[in-house]
């Protein structure tokens, strides 16, 4: 572990820093990657020069931010989704809920939006890096726009066909000036509704996850209706009750049965089970993990499953050492 505190008290903090679920965070030794390395991992698009991304505010806002911890980009970084907010705003409120008190702090470029503490240097010039271009906080606001007319979109109904969705899709990629851009169906997991926004996070963040630059296309995959995926994985996810609970104390795998019968009766979907171990090599935190040591069955998840009559059902995750 580093001793710096911010590093060691950055990951538990960002979290509650952001205000979404699990975004996405790594703590990257900068040597370990080059310009062109660094600006594929913050913005997940392998067909972009560093050129391009360093001039393309429409770029940059899909992407991700880069929180690094010096300004000469020595030490580590974490990788945040982009929220809408302002680059130093999501890194100045990961340090602050990490580490108390934040330097003055500047957006850069550095392969994708790099942030970094601003005590020693005036400008990005200073430290070797670009000003963000013009256009990027007008991209931001475009980015966002697409987020709220996308999730209109998708609320018109508890469950759109992927291809009309992505039919509507196209129209308002065409009328709210994303030129160029199409969407495209992916191969998701099956599911009868289509779905652009993931679930459990802000749009403006999830949004991103499905626009990708290089191809300029917008993902369209099927999934559960909406109500389903809201129950599963919203703001009082079931699947995450269902975790806890396992965590609250020792159970037998037919208790445990018993209990995921309980709290995802809400559904009102068939429910199935998948019973499996622990993979060699894998860890779990406290509770589930000691007690899953102990000989004790856990719950991993419940997901939306599909039949090939096109009925939709739920499946809980169930980990046991036991038959």
């Amino acid at each position: 572990m580093s001793e710096i505190p911010f590093v060691n008290k950055l990951g538990d903090a960002i979290d509650a820093a952001t205000a979404t679920p699990r975004p996405v965070r790594r703590r990257l030794p900068r040597r370990r990657f080059g310009v062109l390395a660094l600006a594929v991992l913050l913005l997940g698009a392998t067909g972009v020069t560093v050129a391009r991304i360093a001039s393309d505010g429409e770029i940059l806002a899909i992407g991700s931010v880069g929180c690094y911890e010096n300004a000469d980009l020595s030490g580590d970084i974490a990788v945040l989704n982009s929220d809408g907010r302002s680059p130093v705003a999501v890194c100045t409120d990961a340090w602050s809920a990490a580490n108390g008190p934040v330097p003055p702090m500047l957006a850069c470029v550095h392969g994708g939006v790099a942030v970094i503490p601003a005590r020693r240097v005036r400008s990005c010039a200073d430290a070797g890096l670009e000003e963000l271009p013009r256009g990027y906080q007008p991209a931001q606001r475009k980015v966002a726009r697409l987020a709220r007319d996308v999730g209109a979109l998708e609320a018109a109904a508890d469950c759109i066909p992927p291809r009309m969705l992505a039919r509507r899709a196209d129209a308002l990629l065409e009328r709210t000036g994303w030129k160029g851009w199409r969407t495209v169906l992916r191969p998701g997991d099956g599911g009868p509704c289509g779905r652009i926004l993931a679930r459990g996070g802000t749009p403006a963040l999830t949004v991103t996850s499905a626009l990708f630059p290089d191809a300029a296309q917008l993902t369209v995959r099927g999934g559960p209706p909406a109500s389903l995926d809201d129950m599963l994985f919203g703001e009082r996810s079931l699947a995450v009750a269902l975790m806890d609970l396992s965590g609250e104390r020792c159970h037998t795998l037919p208790e445990l049965r018993a209990q995921a019968r309980r709290v995802l009766a809400p559904t009102r979907r068939p429910l199935t089970f998948e019973v499996g171990r622990m993979p060699a090599g894998q860890g779990m935190e406290a509770p589930r993990g000691d007690l899953y040591a102990q000989g004790c069955a856990i719950a991993v998840g419940a997901y939306a499953v599909y039949t090939t009559s096109g009925e939709v059902g739920v499946e809980a995750e169930l980990w046991t050492k036991g038959p």
